[in-house]
């Protein structure tokens, strides 16, 4: 196959990313609620050459600011899953963040529905497995101090985020819209996927515990790893230069020339 040949990432929905002709393997990247691609923009950096990152924009902020955010995970898949079709003409693994890995494993199993073409792994991280209860199932009915008070317990924002009455306001929109599709997530029974999973974990978040991530076990017929990292939910602001080892190694197999 003429690497060269193959189209790259130029839509909406690809906003950082870099075309790397040669590559050998794609790498998808969902962010967490009220996060955006740019949380992902360092991974390039850490990963072999022949792994082209590709972080994914959802509808509603950063770049697409001005776009509607979906309030319902199933049609978000559908949207993510139409963006990626494109680029699925070579090996490719997603990794999703929290409700970025609600949404990528649902992306997963809606590609095997259609009998496309399935990632070679699929990282998830800083989420319970998708059959456990949704721990906050009214969080999206919240007033907008409480939600704020919410991005204080969980540690992500930056102060001078949480410091700007303004810039919140902006903010709240979409991050209740992330809260609604994720808290009203219901999940279905499916076989268990047929690409390997690796699970990542903060030792010091609440919200997930190791058993909650041992649990995603039950939704791969292949290898299922877990990984524990000091650190609360946002665990990867601390941890990128690990986990891209980490992922790097699982896909060397698909990247590497030999």
């Amino acid at each position: 196959m003429n690497l060269t040949s193959l189209p790259t990432p130029t839509s909406p929905w690809f906003p950082f990313s870099k075309p790397a002709p040669h590559a050998r393997v794609r790498l998808f990247c969902i962010p967490y609620a009220g996060g955006s691609a740019a949380v992902y923009r360092s991974l390039g950096e850490l990963l072999p050459s022949d792994v082209e990152v590709c972080p994914i924009e959802l509808p509603g902020r950063a770049t697409r600011a001005r776009e509607q955010p979906f309030t319902h995970a199933p049609l978000l898949a559908v949207a993510i899953a139409q963006a990626m079709r494109p680029l699925l003409d070579r090996p490719y693994a997603i990794f999703g963040y929290s409700l970025g890995a609600l949404l990528a494993f649902e992306v997963v199993r809606l590609l095997r529905r259609e009998q496309r073409l399935l990632p070679v792994h699929l990282f998830v991280a800083a989420r319970h497995a998708p059959q456990a209860p949704s721990p906050h199932p009214t969080r999206y009915t919240w007033t907008d101090d409480e939600l704020i008070e919410e991005l204080h317990n969980l540690g992500g924002t930056p102060k001078e985020v949480l410091d700007n009455r303004d810039l919140l306001q902006f903010l709240l929109p979409y991050l209740r819209a992330d809260f609604t599709l994720d808290d009203t997530y219901e999940h279905k029974q499916e076989a268990p996927l047929p690409c390997p999973l690796t699970a990542f974990g903060g030792l010091a978040d609440l919200g997930v515990s190791q058993g909650s991530l041992e649990a995603w076990r039950i939704h791969t017929s292949q290898a299922c790893r877990v990984y524990l990292y000091p650190g609360g939910h946002f665990f990867i602001n601390q941890t990128m230069p690990q986990i891209a080892e980490v992922i790097g190694a699982a896909l060397r197999p698909h990247s590497s020339a030999g």
